[in-house]
Order: structure tokens, then sequence, then C-alpha cells
């Protein structure tokens, strides 16, 4: 069995940690400016692989999942805040993996501003982080978002990715909803 790179939990939290380093240096050079963290119609994903666990970070603004991004105010637009919290929190129907790698989801966390007591004048986001775990690694070679059938609002998202194999970035569109890694 080959020696992970993220054999110990502190390399896998530095990895994240570059990720997200290297996607706020991407946001503030020019020529990655229009497609910043906060523009709407785009969004990130953040894919990290460790052996049979895969943990996915998707960040996108407030707008492309609920179609606003203040704090709701009728009765209406909170059912639609708490729906769209229940769809996120279902990793299983939005990120398809091959069905030979057998991957479950483990666990799930979604954050935004909107569910926060403290009123704030922001530009909320969501952003959902997914635990998997694999019983086939091996198979794992691919991934396929159903996040714009989910949430039309998405017109893009910019991703990064690393596995046991290989490093890379990505762009997905509701033409082009697959990675293979």
């Amino acid at each position: 069995m080959p020696i992970s790179r993220f054999s110990h939990p502190t390399r896998l939290l530095a990895t994240l940690g570059l990720i997200y380093a290297t996607s706020a240096l991407a946001e503030e050079s020019p020529e990655h400016r229009q497609h910043g963290a906060h523009e709407h119609g785009h969004a990130t994903l953040d894919f990290v692989q460790e052996g049979a666990t895969v943990n996915l970070v998707f960040k996108t603004p407030a707008a492309n999942i609920i179609g606003f991004e203040y704090r709701p105010q009728t009765d209406e637009q909170k059912q639609t805040l708490a729906n769209a919290i229940m769809q996120l929190k279902q990793g299983e129907t939005l990120f398809k993996f091959p069905a030979d790698a057998k991957c479950v989801q483990m666990s799930v966390d979604v954050k935004s501003e909107l569910t926060e007591e403290e009123e704030r004048e922001t530009h909320s986001e969501f952003t959902a982080t997914y635990v998997f775990q694999c019983a086939q690694p091996s198979d794992l070679q691919s991934l396929q978002l159903d996040l714009f059938k989910a949430f039309p609002l998405t017109e893009e998202i910019d991703g990064q990715l690393v596995t046991d194999h290989t490093q890379s970035g990505f762009e997905l569109s509701p033409d082009k909803p697959s990675v293979k890694f």
C-alpha cells in the first residue's frame, strides 16, 4: 500500500490551508478578479482525497442558492432558506462519485450568515463542508455535480483538486458538470 502524502492530519490541514491561500491570491490577481469568491453565478469547490476519505468544501454567494442575500423577511423567504439548507445537506444527491467507489456521506456542515442571530450588512454566502468515505477509493476517478440542477442560478464552479495521485484546478458549468482525475 503506497504511503499517502496526507499520512498525518497536519498535512491534510496544511494542504487545505494552501488551497484557501491560493484561492485568495487568485481572486486578487487581475486576470481572476471577474471570478472572485462573491460574484453571483460563480462558486468554488475544494476536493481533497486522503485514502478512503473525501473532503469537499463548497462556497457560494447566497444568491446562487436562494436568489437573495439578505436576512429572510417573509415566511416564504424563511421557507426558501430552510429548504436550501436541507437540500445542501444532501451531499449524495449533489455530488455523484463512480458507483464502484462506493462513497457514502459521513457528515456535512452548512453555514451562512443568514442563519446567524446577529444582523450584518454583508453579501451573504453559504459554505458547505462534506466528508465522504469511499469503500473502493481506487475507483474514485471522477466527480459529477448535480449542483447546477439543484441550484440553477449557479453558472460556474472553480475548483481545486488534491488526491492521493494528483493536484489540479478545474472549472465546471451546467454544460460541463463533471471532472475526471
